[in-house]
C-alpha cells in the first residue's frame, strides 16, 4: 500500500474497497471486527491510526 496512509492512491482505495466487500464490512472498524471473528486477526491486534500532519 502507499507509504503514507494520509495519501492513498486509487489502487489503494480499490484494494481497501475489495477487502471490505469480501469481509462484508462497510468501514475499517467493521472489517477489523469481522477479521477477528474469522480469526484472520488476533484479538490483541490493534488498529494503527493514520498520522495526519498539522
Amino acid at each position: 500500500m502507499s507509504r503514507s496512509l494520509a495519501s492513498k492512491t486509487g489502487t489503494d482505495e480499490t484494494h481497501i474497497r475489495r477487502m471490505h466487500a469480501k469481509l462484508g464490512a462497510t468501514d475499517r472498524g467493521a472489517a477489523v471486527r469481522r477479521g477477528r471473528e474469522l480469526r484472520l486477526l488476533s484479538a490483541s491486534s490493534t488498529l494503527a491510526t493514520p498520522h495526519r500532519g498539522t
